[in-house]
């Protein structure tokens, strides 16, 4: 007993020690104790607590919680969305301006706690923040990106949807009848985040995609992938069959389209691009080396971007075909960063190709330039997470209303 109390009493010292050391030390004054204050000063306790967190999750409320009349006001004023996101926020399925009027007539004018939440509900779906998550405007179906160099806008009749449906609101189940489809036609499905400019894809995690009955593998099943899909061709089911969407809710809305768009092949764009103005085409002579780095091999549709400097061309269809595939537009010999906007057709080195071969000369395989990718395994892999998002790929369609000669591109 008598060692225990020894033992507590030398370790109190050594605590009571340690602690008047830091305190002087932390007050710059080792040798005065009377000057020295402590490291944590107590609270004062005429200092206002900070609730600024507390407040930005609290509604304002001036005097007292609405009445059920004022409830009953203030709910035929709210806007379809302002009415959906309110509808989330007291857990109503299937949401409609009538079923929330029924449901604020049942409230007792005594249950002052029904009265709170539903007031607090009012505040949250009226926020401006709140605002900012509502999708306000779906625009047109034309007003999306296609995000396929391949296809190409279609005439109104032949639409299957003029604006697109919002998802993730709450539980969604539609059927589409997909038929009298025209000839070079096809059907995509897309989906976008609502209320998000540029257009960025999103597909929702519950997002399901019937055909005929059956399921359909959806976009999101593989999580741990890279590649993200910007459309789905679901064209080989035609001339005609059932399609049925169904999404509940999702912490992100979506809008989704349905689109009957025209197919090109890459030939046909190949083209189209050699019909466009290339004022700024060039040909050195001196320089005989007009080959597309390997494997592709020698040109045969040359082209080059605007923003090249180089005399040597690249094959346009090869490239076309790989950028579509991969993602990637960056030209294959200097590496910059390019669009289908940018891509010209080099008729000077055409015409010097078939001079060369009339006149029975091959061309000289060596090349005295250094490309930038060797290889598409190369190209590749100097550009990590390459991906087929919206982010990364900069795309064109073509309007049937206009000569087939100009591109329209979107942003």
């Amino acid at each position: 007993m008598n060692f225990s109390r020894r033992g507590n009493t030398l370790k109190n010292t050594a605590v009571d020690s340690v602690t008047n050391f830091s305190s002087k030390r932390r007050a710059q004054s080792i040798s005065n104790a009377h000057t020295t204050k402590l490291f944590l000063a107590p609270a004062d306790p005429n200092q206002k607590s900070d609730n600024s967190k507390k407040q930005f999750f609290s509604y304002n409320l001036s005097t007292k919680p609405f009445t059920k009349d004022e409830l009953l006001t203030y709910a035929g004023t709210l806007t379809d969305m302002q009415l959906i996101l309110f509808a989330q926020f007291i857990k109503m399925e299937n949401p409609s301006r009538e079923k929330i009027l029924n449901a604020v007539t049942a409230i007792s004018e005594n249950d002052t706690v029904a009265l709170n939440f539903w007031t607090q509900c009012f505040y949250s779906a009226t926020r401006p923040s709140q605002q900012a998550l509502i999708p306000q405007s779906t625009g047109p179906v034309t007003s999306y990106p296609l995000n396929n160099i391949q296809y190409g806008h279609c005439p109104e009749e032949t639409m299957i949807m003029a604006t697109p449906f919002i998802l993730g609101t709450s539980f969604f189940d539609k059927v589409f009848t997909i038929d009298n489809i025209p000839k070079r036609h096809r059907v995509i499905l897309q989906c976008f985040r609502a209320g998000v400019a540029p257009a960025t894809v999103l597909w929702p995690q519950t997002l399901g995609i019937y055909i005929n009955g059956y399921i359909a593998k959806s976009p999101t099943a593989n999580s741990n992938s890279n590649i993200m899909y910007t459309n789905i061709d679901i064209s080989e089911f035609l001339p005609s069959f059932t399609l049925r969407v169904t999404c509940s809710t999702e912490n992100i809305p979506s809008v989704f389209l349905v689109r009957v768009v025209k197919y090109f092949t890459f030939k046909e764009i190949v083209q189209i691009i050699r019909n466009r103005p290339y004022p700024n085409d060039f040909l050195d002579e001196r320089n005989r080396d007009v080959f597309t780095p390997k494997p592709a091999g020698a040109v045969k549709y040359p082209g080059r971007t605007t923003f090249c400097e180089h005399p040597q061309c690249f094959d346009l269809k090869h490239f076309i075909k790989f950028a579509t595939l991969t993602g990637i537009w960056r030209c294959p010999i200097c590496g910059k960063q390019t669009n289908p906007e940018s891509l010209r057709y080099s008729n000077l080195t055409e015409q010097y190709l078939n001079k060369i071969k009339s006149a029975s000369q091959p061309v000289s395989p060596q090349l005295n330039y250094n490309p930038a990718f060797s290889s598409p395994d190369a190209f590749q892999s100097q550009t990590p997470n390459a991906t087929m998002d919206q982010s990364q790929i900069d795309v064109f369609s073509l309007d049937p209303n206009q000569n087939n000669d100009d591109f329209e591109f979107f942003s």
